[in-house]
């Protein structure tokens, strides 16, 4: 008996979610009456939002009349108050999970941004970040806010990246999960950018797209290309979950293209938060582009994220017993807010006629110079071993 009230207790939810999610508009789960207990449950939620609500009317009555840190205070007190009135009803809760979200709320907007930051998306971005060495390579330390997700506008193929002789990642449609590989025939027009933003106000992003892993033959070493440079993206989180509309770039979009013979490329996109409208930008130039110095110049590191880990480096200081103890980063070229992304390619045959199509010259081709064998002669012959 106890088996078939459970699986009877099982059926019914199944049957009241495919109800519930099959609708658009918000249906109590049980009518009045049908159990006291959720009644009640129902009231004691409402008296409480009546009493949050009752403090911010009365808190934004007195906010007129405070300045400075007492102001500052009122208002943070206010936004608490406005996400603990609504966060545990049952209507918000279906509205959010269903998608329906008002991002005009506050309790939309939190809901949102702790679904982003508690159920994996930006744990995988930070992990991939750190992963593939871009902090601290491109930047020592990056603090996302911003939502931030690659489309590019071609067709799915069914094609296989090797890396090192693997098969290592089939390409893919929609949205670019950070860290994977995509086929340079997929990058050749300009990626969509999909944004949520979390603040209500309007502020102002400088999209930039570098690639930290051209090779230099003049310092035996790598350089940085800059592929793209857009200034003063207005962005809130009222802005259209539509690809977002871009203003004219200062430094239009070039295709990545790897060099032959030179491993991946890691491919990363930044959302800096600007302090003010950008008016006096100079165009800087594409190759040996420093990031670290163009965030510095232009006070693109944003402010630090309230709940966010300190900038630092483990492993990095002066070594104890073996271990390198913690190092605080003070550049200035820590960015506490925007967005981040990140995708790797390799060279193939498809990067030859896009060379030639974007630069009008052929591609260079780097690699190891062969090595001799010491023991082969000038007639190409290996002396005996023993005599």
């Amino acid at each position: 008996m106890y088996i078939t009230a459970r699986r009877t207790a099982s059926l019914c939810r199944r049957q009241l979610q495919r109800r519930l999610f099959s609708s658009q508009t918000y249906t109590r789960p049980l009518p009045a009456g049908a159990l006291e207990v959720y009644d009640h449950a129902l009231l004691f939620l409402a008296q409480d939002r009546d009493v949050k609500l009752a403090r911010i009317s009365s808190l934004q009555e007195e906010l007129p009349s405070l300045t400075g840190e007492a102001a500052e205070g009122s208002k943070k007190e206010i936004a608490r108050l406005e996400v603990e009135a609504w966060i545990n009803d049952p209507e918000v809760r279906w509205m959010h999970n269903m998608g329906l979200w008002d991002m005009s709320k506050p309790v939309y907007r939190h809901l949102r941004e702790q679904q982003w930051r508690k159920e994996g998306v930006l744990d995988l971005l930070m992990e991939r970040l750190w992963q593939m060495h871009i902090i601290p390579d491109v930047l020592p330390w990056v603090d996302p806010t911003l939502d931030m997700r690659l489309q590019f506008p071609t067709e799915r193929t069914e094609e296989v990246v090797k890396i090192k002789g693997k098969d290592d990642v089939v390409c893919q449609e929609g949205d670019i999960e950070p860290g994977t590989f995509v086929l340079p025939s997929q990058t050749s027009k300009e990626p969509q950018l999909y944004v949520t933003a979390f603040h209500p106000e309007e502020r102002f992003y400088t999209l930039v797209m570098v690639d930290p892993d051209v090779p230099s033959p003049e310092t035996q070493s790598y350089s940085t290309l800059l592929h793209w440079l857009v200034p003063n993206i207005p962005l809130s989180c009222l802005s259209p979950s539509s690809p977002i509309a871009l203003p004219p770039a200062l430094l239009p979009y070039i295709p990545p293209h790897p060099q032959q013979g030179s491993g991946y490329h890691r491919y990363t996109t930044f959302l800096l938060p600007q302090r003010a409208l950008l008016t006096e930008l100079k165009t800087p130039l594409r190759r040996n582009f420093n990031l670290r110095d163009f965030v510095r110049q232009y006070s693109l590191s944003g402010s630090p994220v309230p709940g966010a880990p300190k900038p630092i480096l483990p492993g990095h200081g002066k070594k104890r017993n073996g271990v390198g103890e913690v190092t605080s980063l003070h550049t200035g070229a820590e960015v506490g807010g925007g967005g981040v992304h990140m995708f790797r390619e390799v060279w193939d045959e498809s990067v030859t006629a896009l060379h030639e199509r974007v630069f009008g010259v052929g591609e260079r081709r780097f690699g190891k110079l062969k090595q001799g064998d010491p023991y082969v002669d000038e007639e190409g012959r290996r002396p005996r071993r023993y005599y």
